[in-house]
């Protein structure tokens, strides 16, 4: 018995989230992907902070709840429907977040790896900069292909973005 209370009681805040949802409202559409992002960025900081401040452990930490967040944002916005038959927005979203995966799995580590060291060569200090630079010239593309279906679905919708 204690089981079954436990899982019902595990299972409630999620039924209870679903009910929540109102994907045919394009405001609240946007606003929960927009806030996906938000708390990824938050926990950017975050890890950054831990990279100035903090134990490598610490670093270590805080970047596994980025990829543990990325992955579950990667889950809610699976299971999103397209907007009333708009999928453009949604599927430029799932693109972005798959390769904030990718790069909080394989870049992000490898610069840590860098990060942590006391002191980088020449060499190190160069291969540090080209994954930087090359994550930030592959993100662009999605960023630019993300905020271009957000800012079409917003017009189509009938409201405006807010910076």
């Amino acid at each position: 018995m204690k089981k079954l209370f436990l899982i019902l009681f595990a299972i409630i805040p999620f039924v209870i989230n679903a009910q929540d949802e109102d994907w045919d409202d394009p405001i609240f559409y946007n606003d929960f992907i927009v806030e996906q992002q938000t708390d990824l960025m938050t926990l950017i900081l975050e890890m950054n902070t831990a990279l100035e401040t903090g134990t490598a452990e610490e670093v270590y930490t805080a970047l596994n709840q980025l990829q543990e967040r990325t992955a579950r944002a990667i889950d809610e916005l699976d299971n999103m429907p397209c907007h009333k038959g708009d999928c453009e927005m949604i599927d430029a979203a799932r693109k972005l977040f798959a390769f904030y995966a990718l790069i909080f799995e394989d870049d992000y580590n490898k610069m840590i790896k860098l990060a942590l060291k006391t002191e980088l060569t020449d060499v190190e200090l160069t291969e540090f900069s080209e994954i930087q630079s090359g994550i930030v010239t592959r993100e662009a593309a999605l960023d630019e292909a993300f905020l271009g279906a957000q800012k079409r679905f917003a017009d189509k919708n009938g409201f405006t973005l807010s910076e």
